[in-house]
């Protein structure tokens, strides 16, 4: 299967390619060949997101992962839904385009931010959608997007991920400090007591792999560990698979806000695309990552 994958120098892109290298013929859509971080293996197609460019770097695929999206940092909330715009259009071209030529088989990495900051429930993929963030409305739109399109013919799998975590990512969220702080036995701090559904890389790729091997497949997933994990689990975990003696410490001037509690019921995906996470637990994530 020939795969064309949008965000290929991404974290979840080359962490997806370098998993299933030989399994797939991976064919990595980029704006600068040069500039991309090339991985030998993969064949990079320059495209600039138009159309006419599109038909043509798109031309034999079989299947299209679509990952490339503006990330959600502060900076781009700080702007609003214009922050987005470009990543939207792009997103509506690349579905567009593969239809046209063809290609059916395709996947969108949707969000865990669609829904609401809080529920006592986990989240089903019908349960009422309010996105407290310009990223999570902009990923409605374009799952309402992929909606229609599957009306047309299409076969789009709009993923939502939980939290993606894993070893060497860029942006240093609360894993990854605590990761680095527990090898060298420093305080871990906690802020806060929001509950948080999380997802190993190599689980995300490998959802992203079932979704491609159910070709005739389509619709909204949630793909999570499908629990909850709060702050303080978190520490633990990490704590006792490396070892570390470090002293968990709560924050005197932690968040005063309603704790978030985001947890993903993940029943749909192992039902319709046979897919449940291998590493179902922070321990088991901690534990790989410390192997690797």
């Amino acid at each position: 299967m020939r795969v064309a994958v949008t965000g290929a120098s991404g974290y979840l892109g080359r962490n997806f390619m370098s998993m299933y290298m030989g399994s797939c013929d991976f064919v990595a859509l980029t704006r600068n060949a040069s500039s991309a971080g090339l991985m030998e293996g993969v064949e990079y197609r320059e495209s600039d997101y138009s159309e006419e460019s599109l038909k043509e770097v798109l031309s034999g695929c079989d299947a299209v992962v679509h990952l490339a999206y503006a990330m959600a940092t502060k900076e781009n909330e700080q702007a609003g839904m214009e922050a987005y715009r470009s990543s939207m259009e792009v997103t509506e071209r690349v579905f567009e385009t593969a239809l046209s030529l063809g290609i059916k088989n395709m996947v969108f990495a949707s969000s865990r931010l669609v829904y609401p900051s809080r529920s006592e429930e986990p989240f089903t993929e019908d349960s009422p959608l309010d996105p407290g963030t310009s990223y999570g409305k902009s990923k409605v739109m374009m799952e309402q997007l992929c909606e229609e399109l599957n009306q047309k013919g299409a076969r789009i799998k709009a993923l939502r991920f939980g939290q993606i975590i894993g070893a060497d990512m860029k942006v240093r969220g609360m894993f990854q400090i605590f990761m680095e702080k527990a090898a060298n036995n420093e305080p871990l701090t906690l802020i806060g007591s929001d509950v948080r559904d999380y997802i190993y890389v190599k689980d995300a790729c490998g959802a992203i792999m079932a979704a491609l091997q159910h070709p005739e497949a389509s619709g909204i997933f949630n793909i999570s560990m499908g629990r909850g994990t709060d702050n303080r689990a978190m520490a633990e975990g990490i704590i006792s698979e490396i070892g570390s003696s470090s002293e968990i410490l709560i924050s005197e001037t932690g968040n005063t806000k309603t704790p978030d509690r985001i947890v993903l019921d993940t029943r749909k995906a192992q039902k319709q695309l046979s897919f449940s996470c291998e590493y179902d637990t922070i321990n088991k994530i901690v534990r790989d990552v410390s192997a690797c």
